[in-house]
């Protein structure tokens, strides 16, 4: 995903999810990798990306990573939900904004990594 904002300030954020089912407990366990780069396609690192089960703050945190030197990330989810994961990378860098999986700075824009 691709965005602009302000100046020079651009995004990307691939995420894939893997799962697995546990029958015993009934819970269903996923991974959720990506990457993260500038407009230039570089990686980006030392930059938090979290999970959340809902829109803006209002569901369940359920995990985080930083990225690597290579922009790459994981989490792992104990119990993923059923609606999806809201995915966000958030800056902690100057001359970079935090963004929601779907390329959208404002929470209620975010679209879920669907399941």
């Amino acid at each position: 995903m691709r965005v602009h904002v302000g100046r020079t300030q651009f995004w990307f954020l691939l995420a894939t999810i893997l799962f697995v089912w546990i029958p015993a407990v009934g819970l269903a366990a996923g991974t959720i990798t990506g990457l993260v780069t500038d407009m230039n396609n570089q990686p980006i690192g030392d930059l938090r990306v979290e999970a959340q089960s809902a829109l803006c703050f209002q569901g369940a945190y359920l995990g985080s990573s930083v990225t690597n030197a290579n922009g790459q990330y994981v989490i792992n989810i104990n119990d993923v939900p059923a609606g999806g994961v809201y995915v966000r990378v958030n800056s902690n860098a100057l001359n970079y904004v935090s963004v929601w999986h779907g390329g959208d700075i404002d929470c209620n824009s975010a679209l879920p990594v669907l399941i």
